[in-house]
């Protein structure tokens, strides 16, 4: 609930998610292992997609972009 929580409409990284759960309270760091096995669960679960690649600049690479599928974005908002 928290990474959705944090996703929002928006598509992010696992990094920026781990960032925002971070600022939020929710975890004690800012390592994106905070987030990107929580964001592979939701993806098996069918309830976050991957949406696209961005690229990192701490890591020099293309990464996966995540955003919660849009019937499970209206289930969240009631």
């Amino acid at each position: 609930m928290q990474i959705k929580e944090v996703l929002g409409e928006k598509s992010m990284t696992a990094r920026e998610v781990a960032v925002e759960l971070f600022k939020k309270g929710y975890t004690s760091s800012t390592d994106r292992n905070n987030a990107a096995p929580r964001l592979t669960e939701l993806v098996d679960r069918c309830e976050v997609e991957i949406a696209g690649k961005k690229y990192d600049e701490q890591t020099g690479r293309n990464v996966a972009t995540y955003k919660i599928i849009a019937k499970q974005l209206s289930l969240f908002a009631i």
